[in-house]
């Protein structure tokens, strides 16, 4: 297969072909059985077609190029190209026609023009200047999902259902990602500096959500093998505060809960979330808030 940057891929929207007005299918993608010794008149078609050939051994000729296709392989023919298709032995293909972006539907728009009638070059739907003007042909790699996800399409096509219709587009990009992606991209490794800061913050969150949170910050985040002060700077450079202020942060958001759902007393509160002394509770919530505990249990309250 002709392997094209992968980059451009993620910057298209496929969608399925409309049929023209009196066309006598429901949408243009189905699949086909095809006979010993098929062949296809020569034709021009207006869209593209992504043609899979899972059986049988196909030949298309686009103007002045061969391509053969053996079983499950695919091809993607463009506008604009007179070609010809055919095969040997008994076959079967799925297909659909798509523009690679949205176009506005022109029900005018014929499907193809067999040769030697001229075609209609102001029907044209060519492809975005994103996407690279070579023949994707190639082989299938993943068969199974591949042919599930054209059935699906050819069903939700087919169907009079019109939510099915629309996100038929959604399934038309799988397929071609899966077509045409040169290969599973894995996720870019993260800095070590950000892995160690979500770490940090992982160790942090458990922590929390055990009933007993008097535990030393310090102490705790030093169990992963590096110094308070060099995890701490980490985790400011990736979260803008500090371990601390992490916690107290966490703390405070659940004093809120308690004094605006429950009728604890504050002392009660402060060591829901970890205080054992009421006062610094009390002088921590205020310079969070600007309001006391109190006061704002109060304004909840009026």
């Amino acid at each position: 297969m002709s392997t094209p940057s992968p980059h451009w891929l993620q910057m298209i929207s496929p969608c399925p072909r409309i049929p023209p007005v009196g066309y006598p299918t429901k949408s243009l993608c189905n699949g086909n059985p095809t006979p010993v010794n098929w062949v296809e008149p020569k034709r021009i078609i207006y869209d593209h077609e992504l043609m899979l050939f899972k059986r049988g051994g196909y030949r298309t000729q686009i103007e002045d190029e061969v391509f053969d296709s053996s079983e499950n392989s695919f091809i993607i023919i463009p506008p604009n190209r007179w070609h010809i298709s055919s095969n040997i032995d008994k076959g079967y293909i799925h297909y659909v026609h798509f523009d690679w972006q949205y176009m506005p539907h022109n029900p005018d728009t014929p499907v193809m023009t067999f040769f030697p009638a001229p075609p209609q070059h102001s029907c044209f739907h060519l492809a975005p200047d994103i996407v690279p003007t070579s023949v994707f042909h190639g082989t299938i790699r993943s068969p199974t999902v591949v042919y599930n996800l054209a059935e699906r399409l050819s069903f939700m096509l087919n169907s009079d259902n019109a939510h099915k219709r629309l996100a038929s587009r959604g399934v038309l990009l799988e397929l071609l990602i899966h077509l045409l992606d040169p290969q599973p991209r894995q996720t870019p490794h993260q800095p070590h500096q950000k892995e160690l800061a979500y770490t940090v913050r992982n160790l942090l969150d458990k922590t929390m959500s055990q009933p007993n949170q008097s535990i030393s910050i310090r102490t705790l985040l030093e169990s992963l093998g590096q110094s308070y002060e060099h995890l701490a700077r980490v985790f400011r450079q990736q979260y803008g505060l500090t371990p601390m202020n992490y916690i107290q942060s966490i703390r405070i958001e659940r004093a809120k809960h308690f004094l605006h759902h429950t009728d604890m007393k504050i002392l009660a509160v402060a060591q829901a979330v970890g205080y054992q002394d009421a006062a610094y509770f009390t002088q921590l919530f205020k310079q969070n808030t600007d309001l006391s505990p109190g006061k704002f249990r109060q304004l909840l309250q009026t």
